[in-house]
């Protein structure tokens, strides 16, 4: 195509056509040579190098192609398209109309690639810790980290949180609060970091597993230590249920901090060993 003048006409639009104008004639052209046959298309060449001009004309019109000099030499073939016996004008045109296509093909292969590796190197945690209400910390990277060093024979530690504090956004607190329900109704987490509101509401529910024989096993209260005692709803009588971690150096060392932060262990946790080793590596290590 040598000319803008030609492009409109091929077109069939007037030179004072919109850009909007061009785009609408192109997709009925389009749509047009679509609704052709494929055994149609491939015996009538005048129709296919018709299209082309169409397409030409749509490419110049719209800003995609620059009109042609003929003081500029051609621009020179591509020599493995070439070999490979595939017309470069064609090439162009198809990676130019479907290139959203072929970057959407690679996205998503891209992100299939991501979730077989995930899948095939993923390794299912031991242990899992959830952080839930004020409890504050940038990431959990330094705690599985460390949590792993204290506890050799941990292979993977998993980490959830539902924050929520005071003055948050209402439609986050929504979002926070039902990521909490589910972390006490769906997933397996063994051992909670929580604020004393958050504890409050699960203990009575029966969230949580007695401590009481670890208490007494670690003469926790001798050693200045918190117990939190509560009457969940099938009690007859308090039990121990939290552990005050509040000041726990440890947890101070993986930037980990509340107001008034406690220990304690899912009710029938699926990793009870390992939840009752963190509980105790917490309390030695305060």
């Amino acid at each position: 195509m040598h000319n803008i003048k030609d492009a409109y006409e091929v077109l069939g639009l007037s030179e004072n056509a919109t850009k909007e104008d061009i785009e609408k004639r192109y997709a009925i052209l389009l749509k047009k040579y679509k609704s052709v046959g494929k055994d149609d298309k491939e015996s009538n060449e005048n129709l296919n190098e018709e299209f082309e001009r169409i397409t030409d004309a749509y490419n110049l019109l719209m800003g995609f192609e620059t009109p042609e000099d003929e003081n500029v030499p051609p621009k020179k073939p591509n020599p493995v398209l070439k070999w490979l016996g595939i017309d470069q004008k064609k090439f162009e045109n198809f990676i130019h109309y479907y290139k959203f296509h072929i970057l959407g093909g690679i996205a998503a292969l891209v992100i299939l690639i991501s979730i077989i590796n995930t899948i095939v190197t993923n390794v299912d945690p031991d242990l899992n810790v959830a952080f839930v209400g004020s409890i504050y910390y940038q990431d959990t990277e330094v705690f599985k980290e460390k949590v792993k060093d204290a506890i050799p024979d941990l292979n993977a530690v998993g980490t959830d949180s539902a924050i929520l504090y005071e003055g948050m956004d209402g439609q986050m607190e929504i979002a926070s609060n039902m990521k909490l329900t589910v972390l006490f109704a769906a997933a397996e987490m063994d051992v909670f970091i929580t604020d004393k509101q958050q504890f409050d509401k699960f203990v009575q529910q029966g969230a949580f597993e007695k401590l009481d024989e670890l208490a007494e096993e670690l003469r926790i209260e001798e050693q200045g230590i918190k117990a939190y005692r509560a009457k969940a709803a099938e009690d007859e009588q308090e039990h121990i249920y939290g552990i005050d971690l509040t000041q726990n150096a440890f947890l101070k060392e993986c930037g980990i901090e509340g107001e008034e932060i406690i220990g304690a262990v899912r009710v029938e946790p699926k990793h009870r060993e390992e939840a009752i080793s963190l509980i105790k590596y917490l309390i030695n290590n305060r």
